[in-house]
């Protein structure tokens, strides 16, 4: 970027990478669980509860406390479903997000909305409605929907699968 009357001036950029851990969980009718997110730059996206995890943090651990922080719910998990990534811009930076994904199921405690966390609602949608729904890139992927406009970065998604 050139300032007028000046020199060209650098713009920085911070890159951080980050591993998340996310559950996609259907009910009975096959609807999905997710959860709306209410802060950051993806403020209204629709998006799998999960999060990322903490340091030293297995994975597994990570998706049952982060799908009960932002759910209510108790899950346990039926298995690995995927590995999906994101490059999200933020204030200043970009954030690389790999998602391990797993297959969830509920085995108890009562859904609500996350109090004073990155979500402020939780629902279960149908597959059809959830393509028409502002998506992350990750929970797109995670649930093979179109991708919503202008996400990821040239490179970021899944390598081409052989023809």
């Amino acid at each position: 970027m050139i300032a007028r009357g000046g020199p060209p001036r650098e713009v920085r950029v911070h890159l951080k990478r980050r591993i998340g851990a996310y559950g996609i969980c259907r009910n009975p009718d096959g609807r999905v669980l997710m959860v709306r997110d209410a802060s950051s730059t993806r403020a209204g996206c629709w998006h799998l509860p999960g999060g990322g995890l903490d340091q030293g943090e297995h994975p597994e651990r990570a998706v049952v406390r982060e799908v009960a922080e932002e759910t209510g719910l108790a899950v346990e998990i039926t298995s690995l479903r995927d590995v999906v990534s994101e490059v999200v811009p933020r204030t200043a930076r970009l954030e690389h997000t790999d998602g391990v994904v797993y297959d969830l199921s509920v085995i108890g405690g009562r859904q609500r909305p996350e109090v004073d966390g990155s979500t402020d609602a939780v629902r279960w949608i149908d597959p059809d409605e959830a393509a028409g729904l502002p998506l992350t890139e990750l929970a797109a992927r995670a649930l093979d929907l179109p991708l919503p406009a202008g996400s990821g970065l040239p490179g970021a998604g899944p390598a081409p699968r052989p023809a």
